[in-house]
């Protein structure tokens, strides 16, 4: 549920009340991949259908073969299977079978085979299914696996998504989308290092019909931003911790977004202003990328670090590995999963085009320069919180920003309104799960 409720894009303007739902994911704000064209080498072209790519070797044991179900499509999809051919050489006694399960299906097909135990060997998949998976007994504790320099230049801060209860649930393996910072450079040529400075750029760069900057303010491109003055949105228990001394200083950073300039709240006026090369700096998801460079060039455009005190959401997937094996399965795995991140297999599998997944290792010069900056503004982003309690939170946090920017609430007062009804939620959320 919490993967439907990440791309809330709400088509209203600063509301007068409180803000609309966030909406179910729509499947065109992601742009798709299309599948590679058929051709003589080992990949296969990818369909609805289940597909299988088989690397056999003889007298390979049982123990040593390896089931990978994954969701990828396009280049991604031919980069994965490139890289099992690849590991195959080095590690020529195990037997791979990748099978492709379309992501409306993934989860629901996943959780039907666990009833008779037979599960893949590695799935891969949305990060924020992993504490679920977890506490369901479906994947396994990597902690023994893994030691801190098996994931030099990844950042660590990553790591914090499939860190549950003192547990590494699994690997992050790319960037699937996330909120940044947009520039056109012909508007705001320097890069803001502070909100002071990006205050002072956007003023400075508004004229005629241009505005500097045209922030949103919805909880889907704001919320980060509490991350970035040192707070907490939400324990390990899913309780809420935005109660405190940084979410009173959030709201506060909101209410001077204006400074900047007109303020958006889960709408798309924003980007469409950024489109038509009317506004210098925007708030917005990866997902419109294509869009935004169709629109204003690749050469104009610009993903940003994170100024000071602010940062965005980002989402990853990840890597699990499975409960349901031996122990030759799961140090074959565990290779199999180390293998993905190295820096090569990296490199694969974010490609050359401006759209598509991004690599969680830094790669400067080995994938497009704009997916460079993308790992950059990631690096200062905050995973979404994985945790299934979130879907809570949405619909409230919304209502607490809007009152703050409409006049109608002090900070205090709707952080501590927001968390009365967040627990309250959280009792009969807790009630539903059988927790």
């Amino acid at each position: 549920m919490l993967w439907v409720l990440w791309l809330a894009a709400c088509q209203s303007s600063l509301p007068e009340a409180s803000p609309p739902t966030p909406p179910e994911i729509v499947e065109k704000a992601t742009p798709q991949l299309e599948s590679p064209p058929n051709t003589t080498t080992a990949a296969p072209v990818l369909s609805d259908d289940t597909q299988s790519f088989e690397i056999v070797e003889s007298e390979v044991r049982e123990e040593n073969t390896l089931t990978i179900w994954h969701p990828w499509e396009g280049e991604i999809a031919a980069a994965l299977l490139g890289a099992i051919g690849s590991f195959q050489e080095e590690f020529p006694q195990v037997s791979i079978e990748v099978n492709f399960i379309p992501s409306r299906e993934l989860r629901q097909r996943f959780e039907a085979v666990s009833i008779d135990g037979i599960l893949p060997t590695i799935l891969i998949g949305p990060t924020e299914w992993g504490t679920e998976f977890f506490e369901s007994g479906l994947i396994q504790d990597l902690s023994g696996f893994y030691d801190t320099e098996d994931f030099t230049g990844i950042p660590l801060g990553i790591l914090g998504s499939v860190n549950y209860k003192d547990s590494l649930i699994g690997l992050p393996v790319i960037y699937k989308e996330g909120v940044v910072i947009f520039r056109n450079s012909t508007i705001i040529e320097e890069v803001p290092v502070t909100f002071e400075e990006l205050v002072i750029m956007a003023q400075d760069a508004a004229h005629g019909g241009i505005v500097g900057a045209y922030l949103d303010c919805g909880f889907l491109y704001s919320g980060g931003h509490l991350a970035g003055l040192g707070g907490r949105l939400i324990d390990d228990t899913g309780a809420p911790r935005f109660n405190e001394k940084q979410g009173i200083e959030w709201l506060n950073l909101l209410i001077r977004f204006k400074e900047a300039g007109p303020l958006a709240f889960n709408s798309d006026d924003d980007l469409e202003y950024f489109k038509r090369g009317s506004a210098g700096l925007i708030i917005d998801g990866t997902w419109n990328i294509e869009s935004i460079v169709d629109s204003i060039g690749e050469e104009h455009l610009a993903v940003d670090p994170w100024p000071e005190s602010l940062s965005g959401f980002f989402r990853t997937e990840s890597m699990f590995l499975t409960a349901s094996i031996g122990n030759e399965q799961a140090s074959a795995g565990k290779e199999f999963m180390q293998y993905l991140l190295s820096r090569e297999i990296q490199a694969e599998l974010g490609g050359n085009e401006i759209t598509g997944p991004v690599p969680v290792m830094r790669l400067t010069g080995d994938i497009h320069p704009i997916k460079t900056q993308m790992q950059e503004a990631f690096d200062g982003g905050t995973a979404l919180p994985v945790l299934p309690q979130m879907e809570v939170y949405w619909d409230v946090m919304n209502e607490a920003i809007a009152s703050v920017l409409d006049g109608t609430a002090a900070p205090e007062e709707a952080l501590d309104r927001a968390e009365a009804e967040i627990n309250s939620l959280l009792a009969g959320f807790q009630g539903e799960s059988g927790n």
